[in-house]
């Protein structure tokens, strides 16, 4: 090690002790990429949660459910890059838990499979309106899936569900 007369922190205190540095970072010093989860905040107000979340860095809002309007204008304005659903979150959840396969409007609920997730089971897909406003259209399937992968059959208390 070697006494450098370096300046400590960058404010001109103190002095440091370095080592002779070499071209190449040390493995520890190097950037790790990391992958912030992709969160739905549902009863989500103005986004303080996602906000939060934001700045941990931690996870980043794609969707919110926020049934008051002038809440849901705060969160578009505070979460640019966020689709924000102005509807009753409970009623949109018993569709999907009624195994629903169009909503309110008849429109077919989407398989994420159809936009390039690689697999074929079904998941929920939320989309919503404000009273008086129209329900946004579910995007065009950018991928098909013969029938029979698309089929779901489990045996519940004897009887088979599909």
């Amino acid at each position: 090690m070697t006494d450098t007369a370096s300046k400590g922190k960058g404010k001109g205190k103190g002095k440091s002790y370095t080592k002779e540095t070499s071209s190449q970072a040390a493995p520890w010093e190097e950037k790790v990429e990391v992958h912030r989860l992709r969160t739905l905040d549902v009863f989500a107000g103005c986004g303080g949660l996602s906000e939060g979340f934001h700045q941990a860095g931690m996870a980043e809002s794609r969707w919110a459910i926020e049934k008051e309007e002038p809440a849901a204008q705060a969160f578009r304005l505070n979460n640019p890059g966020c689709t924000v659903f102005t509807d009753d979150c409970n009623l949109l959840l018993q569709r999907v838990m009624e195994g629903e396969d169009t909503n309110a409007l008849g429109q077919k609920l989407p398989k994420k499979g159809s936009y390039g997730v690689a697999q074929t089971r079904r998941r929920a897909i939320i989309l919503a309106a404000a009273p008086g406003e129209k329900l946004p259209f579910y995007p065009e399937p950018m991928h098909a899936f013969a029938p029979r992968a698309m089929q779901l059959s489990v045996v519940v208390d004897d009887k088979k569900v599909c």
